[in-house]
């Protein structure tokens, strides 16, 4: 799989789980260097796309264990 687009799966997974607000998670993506390759289909996201993963990631999501 590619690199940063697995980094952006994994990020965005961690980011939905906290308690940031949509334009938080967004702006962290675009200043995540690992995902510069991504930055252009980042800056798409849409904002209420992101508030509704977040609602569907507290209510059917499971932590991930990081693993070290």
């Amino acid at each position: 799989m590619n690199t940063a687009l697995k980094h952006y799966q994994e990020r965005l997974l961690e980011l939905l789980e906290t308690k940031l607000n949509a334009q938080e998670v967004k702006q962290a993506l675009l200043l995540d260097a690992e995902l510069a390759p991504l930055h252009t289909y980042i800056e798409t996201l849409d904002l209420d796309m992101l508030t509704v993963g977040m609602e569907l990631q507290k209510k059917w999501g499971k932590k991930q264990e990081r693993q070290n």
